[in-house]
């Protein structure tokens, strides 16, 4: 066999590995009230933000960053869930931050067993209350921020709700085959 028809055919398994079904995830990460929120000035706002669809799964960990707009909302305060432990008992560890206007970054990870977990966690779990003071009247909204190192772990501390940027796979799916055309089609046979 010719060498390109090697690469075609190591392509084209690449490519059905790559293609392969798989499970899709029912995870479910969102706000309670949804986003937009209709706020009116000088009054507070609790928005929680809740995991669900776990289907017996458990969420044992989460880094997230909120954005909101600045314009209409200044973040106040975190309240952590009760469902990864208590921390006056050393059971999780809860860190926030809001110093950056408009952007909420909160993380917990719990040091409770996965069964542990399990026994006090249910279908769904709020990870947090994010608190706002209203500073102007109308819609706003707010958006998980996408990025590295943004998501929700689950059993054996694996992530079971990427918060980033998932095109990468999807863009070497394209890629890869058009990369094969090329080289497929930009051979010229040797004299």
């Amino acid at each position: 066999m010719k060498p390109h028809r090697w690469i075609a055919l190591g392509l084209l398994f690449a490519a059905a590995a790559v293609l392969r079904p798989v499970p899709a995830s029912a995870v479910v990460i969102g706000f309670a009230p949804p986003s937009p929120l209709d706020v009116i000035a000088g009054v507070p706002v609790d928005v929680d933000v809740i995991v669900s669809d776990l289907g017996g799964g458990i969420v044992s960990a989460y880094d997230l960053d909120v954005t909101y707009d600045p314009g209409f909302l200044t973040a106040t305060g975190v309240v952590f869930g009760p469902d990864l432990g208590d921390p006056f008992f050393f059971q999780v560890l809860e860190s926030s931050d809001r110093s950056i206007p408009g952007l909420v970054d909160f993380a917990a990870l719990s040091l409770l067993s996965d069964a542990e977990l399990a026994a006090i966690q249910g279908p769904s779990v709020t990870l947090a209350t994010l608190q706002f003071d209203a500073l102007a009247s109308g819609p706003t909204s707010l958006a998980l921020l996408f990025g590295p190192g943004n998501d929700v772990k689950g059993a054996n501390n694996q992530v079971i709700l990427p918060v980033a940027a998932a095109a990468e796979a999807a863009t070497w799916v394209l890629l890869a085959p058009g990369l094969a055309l090329v080289m497929l089609l930009g051979r010229r046979p040797r004299t």
